[in-house]
């Protein structure tokens, strides 16, 4: 054994960090399957919030005057708050996107640490108005909104 390791030193270590190597990346995808990901919220207590998500936050939305009608699902399967608003002809596309941060700020935080949210966020376009059609998600380890930029307009058509 001796002369082996003597003759092949170099094979021989390399041998032991791809070993060590292998058993680490084992591990860690043993971790990352066995103990999911960071979502530590019992599904009990997401069950008992999203009944008041969905009435509560209705009425809120419907008061503004910008806003045409608001419709709030939740699906608590995959815990996603889904949230559609459709705005009059006065909506810019920035004001709209204020109003449902804003929205977002007004829900729990218990619902906030339970749900991802999604904003879809309507203006039908009228013979003045281009309208818009755009989404917006906010995951719950995400600090921020991101919302996509593939809004139809004239010059795209």
């Amino acid at each position: 054994m001796k002369k082996f390791y003597h003759e092949h030193r170099i094979f021989v270590i390399l041998m032991g960090l791809a070993a060590i190597c292998l058993i680490l990346v084992i591990f860690l995808l043993f971790r990352y399957f066995a103990f999911g990901n960071s979502r530590n919220v019992s599904r009990r207590t997401c069950e008992n919030i999203s009944e008041a998500v969905k009435s509560e936050k209705v009425s809120g939305l419907k008061e503004d005057k910008l806003i045409d009608g608001a419709n709030i699902r939740v699906n608590e399967r995959s815990n996603i708050v889904f949230v559609t608003i459709n705005f009059n002809d006065e909506a810019s596309l920035e004001v709209a996107k204020s109003r449902a941060v804003t929205a977002y700020e007004k829900f729990e935080d218990k619902a906030k640490e339970c749900y991802d949210f999604q904003f879809m966020l309507v203006q039908e376009a009228t013979p003045g108005i281009d309208g818009f059609r755009i989404m917006g998600a906010k995951n719950l380890t995400g600090t921020n909104f991101v919302w996509n930029n593939n809004n139809i307009t004239k010059d795209n058509t």
